[in-house]
């Protein structure tokens, strides 16, 4: 077995462990899907270069993946119910989650997933929110989805 091979049986328990820590804060709504994402561009902050060039680029590349995350936190959980989809900020620890807070809230029919690309590390992912007649556009990544099934599970229920 490789050594990021996801057993059926560690797959089942991180589900019981994702939908343990956001099912507190769902106001009694079932859910029906929820997994870890992340703000694109990440892994750029990680080349040794970037922190040669200084704070002023570090925090102006960290604003922009912000603000083309919606604001977004760089580790999120993103929670699907029949009325609502709602992120958390979160801290996994190696056998803990721990929800930190709540920072966005969706009709559930407000947003979908209007872009879904794969890559060699990550998949991007392009939620759109349509809100009082306008429309938003919010990118994320999530590691790919063979080793992060909760989270396609989140994608295929906003891609109906």
């Amino acid at each position: 077995m490789a050594m990021f091979e996801l057993t059926p049986e560690k797959q089942e328990e991180w589900t019981r462990r994702w939908r343990e820590s956001v099912q507190p804060y769902l106001d009694g709504e079932e859910l029906e899907a929820v997994g870890p994402f992340q703000r694109q561009g990440q892994w750029f902050l990680t080349i040794p270069l970037i922190g040669q060039l200084g704070a002023l680029v570090y925090f102006s590349y960290q604003g922009l993946m912000k603000k083309r995350a919606g604001g977004l936190p760089n580790n999120f959980l993103v929670a699907v119910t029949r009325d609502r989809v709602r992120a958390f900020k979160y801290r996994q620890s190696y056998s803990k989650i721990k929800v930190q807070k709540e920072v966005a809230d969706f009709a559930r029919g407000d947003i979908r997933v209007a872009e879904h690309s794969s890559g060699g590390l990550a998949d991007a992912i392009t939620f759109e929110v349509t809100e009082d007649g306008e429309t938003e556009r919010i990118k994320v990544n999530v590691n790919m989805m063979s080793r992060n099934p909760w989270a396609g599970e989140v994608v295929e229920a906003l891609k109906r």
